[in-house]
């Protein structure tokens, strides 16, 4: 259990740093192919961390009611789904060379972002009560 919540939550994190890490190759690419200039490149990237953000304001706190309700097993399933779906449709955003594309669909990505530590916390609880680790 304790493996699958490290896997779990380094994929997300390798997924949320993966434009970061790519920030000069995906502002060339994406100015010679969209024809966005510097100040619309550095504004779209910086959208895409704000995509991300804009729905954690308030989910985590709906999330946290909603694993009560509804288990975290449940939960980690639906917002791994959100989290895969939302870098999947993020690529193909990158490829198409759609910034808009790729805010939206990091946005998705941010819906089951922090949200999903709220059902890894959960998890992580069983074990601390149950297992005493």
């Amino acid at each position: 259990m304790l493996s699958l919540t490290c896997g779990g939550f380094f994929g997300q994190f390798e997924a949320f740093d993966k434009p970061s890490a790519r920030y000069g190759q995906l502002k060339n690419r994406m100015m010679e192919n969209s024809g966005t200039t510097t100040e619309e490149s550095v504004y779209y990237f910086n959208l895409l961390y704000s995509g991300y953000s804009f729905p954690n304001v308030l989910l985590p706190l709906v999330m946290g009611v909603t694993v009560d309700r509804c288990g975290c097993r449940i939960q980690i399933c639906v917002l791994g789904t959100f989290i895969v779906i939302g870098h999947a449709f993020f690529a193909m955003g990158a490829e198409a060379f759609s910034w808009k594309t790729m805010v939206t669909d990091r946005t998705l990505f941010g819906v089951g972002g922090v949200s999903m530590q709220v059902a890894f916390s959960e998890a992580a609880q069983f074990l601390r009560e149950t297992l005493g680790v």
